[in-house]
């Protein structure tokens, strides 16, 4: 590790020195830490720093012992490094894709900056300045969830024929080395051909353009990116989808079973009601309908649960008669569709 970063991480106050602050600090091999004030320390060779030629200034053990960092025979830290590093540390961590999760309360960011923004509810907004989001939350499905700075599509930079001849040039003739001379024409998003040959080409030792970009210490393409995630998706697909049959399957069953138990009761199976009203208006939503939910809600409401009505839907508000906590409650009719209205009750073959 870097010793800039384990001083962020283990210094919480910038070091002064005989009622000074340290200018410069620097590490030996021992692992302690030395500073002067105005002038940066040089580096012996031998393990030790000292102060410049000439400088009478003082050079000093200030009390302070760190791990050996990777880089301590040639980093000198200042004030400024320091806190950039802290900055560093303290700022919130984003996902893979840039997310960052957040928890209500003042916008994060600066009003202008451009972002993209998640909702409790899953919506997506892109390009959109901060300044235009509700940032504190209220328990609503538009609650912001997290967000990210919004990056513009990427796009494709022009390449000259003269680019692309070098290019195939090299990897027909098999003589991409040194590769950090061509890698610039061959592997910054040049053209689809152009990548091709240079995989092809590229003195067998590698594989793929995967193994080439990791000898090359860069970042893999974009389209290697997309592939990767088609088949975490294809993975994905297939497990939703089993889980899904097996759920069908299990609902099938327990249906049956239980009609099967009516019938040998004597009791036949009425259907549920469908009235001739216009459900899609919650003002015909009458009580004892079950409408079903379309988002979560906390721990009370799920989405695609069906919940009993215990009166008329009024002023656009839904009551149901028990939650997922087992409670009376109540939501917004916009949050519901209506799903059916139950018979009265059984109806018996035997008795009219």
């Amino acid at each position: 590790m870097k010793l800039v970063k384990l001083m962020a991480m283990h210094i919480s106050k910038w070091p002064i020195v005989d009622g000074e602050e340290c200018g410069f600090i620097v590490q030996e091999e021992d692992g302690e830490l030395y500073s002067t004030h105005n002038v940066a320390p040089l580096f012996s060779g031998e393990a030790t720093w000292h102060r410049a030629a000439g400088d009478d200034l003082k050079c000093g053990y200030f009390g302070l012992n760190l791990d050996l960092a990777n880089d301590w025979s040639s980093a000198i830290v200042t004030r400024a490094d320091w806190e950039a590093e802290r900055a560093k540390l303290k700022a919130p961590k984003a996902n893979g894709d840039g997310w960052i999760r957040h928890r209500g309360g003042k916008c994060p960011v600066d009003g202008d900056t451009v972002v993209d923004i998640r909702c409790r509810n899953g919506r997506v907004y892109e390009g959109e300045l901060a300044l235009h989001f509700i940032w504190k939350h209220s328990n609503d499905i538009g609650d912001t969830m997290a967000y990210r700075i919004h990056k513009p599509a990427e796009q494709l930079a022009p390449v000259s024929e003269e680019a692309i001849q070098v290019g195939i040039d090299a990897a027909d003739a098999g003589k991409l080395t040194p590769i950090a001379e061509v890698k610039a024409r061959i592997l910054s998003r040049k053209t689809a051909r152009a990548m091709k040959d240079a995989e092809e080409g590229n003195l067998a030792k590698f594989g793929s353009i995967d193994e080439l970009m990791q000898d090359l210490g860069e970042p893999a393409p974009r389209p290697l990116e997309w592939r990767d995630r088609i088949y975490e998706l294809d993975t994905q697909r297939a497990e939703v989808e089993s889980t899904y049959q097996r759920q069908i399957s299990e609902i099938t069953q327990e249906r049956k079973s239980l009609v099967q138990k009516l019938a040998g009761e004597g009791l036949a199976l009425v259907e549920a009601v469908r009235p001739v009203e216009d459900m899609l208006d919650c003002k015909n939503w009458k009580r004892g309908d079950k409408v079903a939910c379309l988002s979560d809600f906390d721990d009370q409401f799920t989405s695609g649960a069906l919940y009993q009505l215990r009166a008329d839907v009024e002023k656009g508000h839904v009551k149901v008669v028990m939650d997922d906590l087992g409670n009376e409650n109540g939501w917004r009719a916009h949050s519901f569709k209506w799903h059916s209205r139950p018979a009265s009750r059984f109806h018996c073959p035997n008795h009219p």
